[in-house]
């Protein structure tokens, strides 16, 4: 029965398969025939044609296939029709091709114009002198878009077409065209042998399975097809008988398997056992201490349910014994522990009290035991919490302060109060709860901390004083060097005037000489030197004010866009970088945290170094890159230019360190404000350099 639904299935498929190449034949008439009208032999026979008007016009017959006609070659991938007639355009045929030697039906060569109509643009189904055919037409229009010719295709539906429409023939299945009538017949069919033409669908009922009967309805088509597909019986039955012997086979195959496979289980699982009993002998005498036995022969399954009850009872000896050893050693560890350790019952209550509570609070064991934890150890801010919390977790299960570190103050047994860390630690023990205080005296790091506290806070009031310091000292000095400056340049001019007044005839020759000599060698060469350092102390104090401004600066912390910071730095030295010919090459850079007005001075400082220090000798090169990594982004100012001695590497972050002292302007304080406005943003910055060969400076910020 099972075999029987499936091949119906299965054959109910087939015909869908059918049906549809069916369908797929029938439509590629029309794909044809427009196809054929557009072929350029046509088009051409077309042109050149010249009918005449005549009542009786001549037609002309091809056995062959004619120059308007596609060769047999293209003909392969349409359908194969059995006439092709040419009409001129008012429907007259004039030359008709036979596919094959056969006689064409008078009542096809002069097709009615009604269904030439019909025809146009779709496959159209009708009888003609009671045969079934299917006719697909389409008209060739001139230049003047007025019908030239009418390109008529048509074919009987016979098993010839029926057998072309399948596209596969499977042994033992035949398809028919049926009759639309309530008691069909055949129409035609795969095999005209064993399903003639005319049979009566009932009268096959009893020798065929038949499947698939599907209709058909091709618009305006007078005719209204059923496909159906049969399978003999008798093929059914031979086919079956087969699948049955085939199936007692493999059953009985598979029974054989099945019991080798049991008498192979029953072998495994025995064996198995009897190693599990090996095993558990050979554990019990090894781990256990047990006697040596010997295994009994016999019912494996008793003998090893005996080994585990034996094994079980000593098990529970040796539990006990382990129980007695993990006491022992916990009560070393509680006593030998840094901490107090104090265990508590549900109601608060002291249960154990190691050495080192002792030595925190000042109570012996046998004074502290029985007693109510919180007013044992005086913790008056928390002694009513500690009640609740310890309720309120057996009632709900939720934490509240326990399992957290927490920092109070306790009370010595002597009346003085020192801070603790204190953490609670619920444990189930049988049916009960008990819970288990780790307190650890904190005096010395609290101390500590107030000493660090303290220390920090005397080195921010002296950095402050220092600033304080600096700001006052450059303004204080700032007027005294305006002054010099300024009688210097007066002083300047007053020797230029006076060596003018020098060159009067009235004043002797051997005094101007001496004059002379006074005024251009000793006083203007002083001059010079005074002026000179004036303005190098002035560059100073400026280093000092803008370094004591940068920690008075407040930080603006803030996404910065790194591509358009750089952006607008290399837009700063546009200028210098055209003039010296040197290639400022910024890749995509990753974003980070910190101040934008900051970042910008630490790059232009980074950069302006780099084109200060460029090798003259070579073409000048300056990269800039970045990556993100461990939560930080890393930024590295690359340049080819002089480098800097391994001497100096660890010193050019230093106040007034300059690499080149005397040969490069600036106070020495670039690096300095970088490093310090970097620290300033939580980052780090490091220098990698070579003598020669150029300097990497890595900035690393929180991203």
């Amino acid at each position: 029965t099972i075999f029987h639904s499936q091949l119906t299935e299965r054959l109910g498929r087939y015909a869908m398969e059918d049906r549809l190449s069916f369908d797929h034949y029938v439509k590629a008439f029309q794909v044809a025939v427009k196809l054929f009208i557009t072929q350029k032999n046509f088009s051409e026979y077309v042109e050149n044609r010249q009918w005449t008007d005549d009542n009786i016009p001549r037609i002309i017959h091809h056995n062959r296939s004619p120059v308007w006609f596609p060769r047999r070659s293209a003909l392969r991938a349409f359908s194969q029709p059995r006439y092709a007639l040419l009409l001129d355009a008012s429907g007259r045929t004039r030359e008709v091709y036979h596919s094959r030697k056969d006689t064409i039906p008078l009542s096809l060569i002069k097709p009615a114009p009604l269904l030439i109509r019909k025809s146009h643009h779709q496959s159209f189904m009708t009888s003609i002198d009671n045969v079934p055919y299917i006719f697909s037409a389409e008209s060739y229009f001139d230049s003047g878009k007025k019908v030239k010719a009418i390109l008529l295709l048509a074919s009987p539906i016979d098993d010839e077409f029926l057998n072309a429409s399948l596209s596969t023939t499977q042994r033992g299945r035949l398809v028919a065209l049926l009759t639309p009538e309530e008691e069909p017949s055949i129409m035609t069919s795969s095999n005209l042998e064993e399903l003639p033409a005319g049979t009566r669908l009932n009268s096959l009922m009893d020798r065929y399975l038949i499947t698939g009967k599907e209709f058909f309805d091709y618009g305006a088509s007078e005719l209204q097809i059923k496909l159906i597909s049969f399978v003999s019986l008798d093929e059914i039955d031979l086919l079956t008988a087969s699948v049955i012997a085939r199936a007692r086979q493999e059953r009985a195959v598979l029974a054989f398997i099945l019991i080798l496979t049991s008498a192979l289980m029953m072998f495994w699982i025995t064996r198995n056992i009897h190693q599990i009993t090996r095993r558990i002998t050979d554990f019990s005498q090894h781990t256990l201490g047990m006697k040596p036995q010997e295994l009994p022969k016999g019912d494996q399954l008793q003998i090893l349910k005996e080994r585990f009850q034996s094994l079980t009872d000593e098990v529970v000896k040796a539990r006990e014994i382990i129980k007695q050893q993990a006491e022992e050693q916990t009560r070393l560890i509680v006593n030998n522990a840094f901490d107090a350790i104090i265990t508590t019952d549900e109601n608060g209550e002291i249960m154990t009290w190691n050495p080192q509570a002792e030595n925190i609070f000042g109570l012996k064991r046998e004074e502290a035991v029985g007693q109510n934890i919180t007013r044992t150890i005086n913790l008056p801010q928390y002694e009513e919490a500690d009640g609740n919390n310890f309720r309120h977790f057996l009632d709900t299960g939720e934490e509240v302060i326990f399992n957290r570190q927490i920092q109070v103050t306790a009370v010595h047994s002597k009346g003085y109060i020192f801070p603790v860390e204190l953490t609670i630690s619920p444990a189930r023990s049988d049916d009960r709860y008990i819970f288990i205080a780790i307190i650890r005296d904190i005096t010395e790091r609290k101390n500590a901390e107030q000493k660090l506290k303290d220390l920090n806070y005397e080195l921010a009031q002296k950095n402050r004083e220092l600033e304080q310091i600096i700001r006052i000292t450059s303004h204080d000095l700032r007027t005294p060097l305006v002054n010099i400056y300024g009688f210097s340049k007066e002083l300047e001019s007053s020797v230029d005037k006076l060596t003018s007044d020098l060159l009067s005839d009235r004043i002797p020759k051997d005094i101007k000489e001496k004059v002379f000599l006074t005024l251009e060698k000793d006083m203007l060469e002083s001059l010079k030197y005074i002026t000179k350092s004036t303005s190098r102390m002035n560059v100073l104090l400026n280093g000092l004010l803008q370094l004591s401004r940068l920690g008075q600066v407040e930080l603006n912390i803030q996404k910065v866009d790194m591509n358009n910071l750089m952006s607008d730095v290399s837009g700063i030295f546009e200028f210098q970088l055209k003039d010296g010919e040197v290639k400022l090459d910024i890749s995509e850079l990753p974003p980070c945290e910190g101040d934008e007005d900051q970042l910008n001075q630490v790059f232009s400082n980074l950069i302006g170094n780099a084109l200060k220090f460029l090798d003259t000798g070579q073409a000048g090169i300056i990269e800039v890159t970045g990556h993100q990594m461990e939560g930080q982004s890393v930024y590295c100012v690359k340049d080819n230019g002089i480098g800097i001695d391994p001497d100096n590497i660890n010193r050019i972050f230093e106040m007034f360190q300059q690499i080149m002292p005397g040969k490069s302007p600036g106070e020495g304080l670039g690096l300095t404000i970088v490093q310090k406005a970097v620290e300033r943003h939580h980052g780090t910055i490091w220098v990698e350099s070579e003598p020669g060969k150029g300097s990497r400076f890595f900035v690393s910020l929180p991203s």
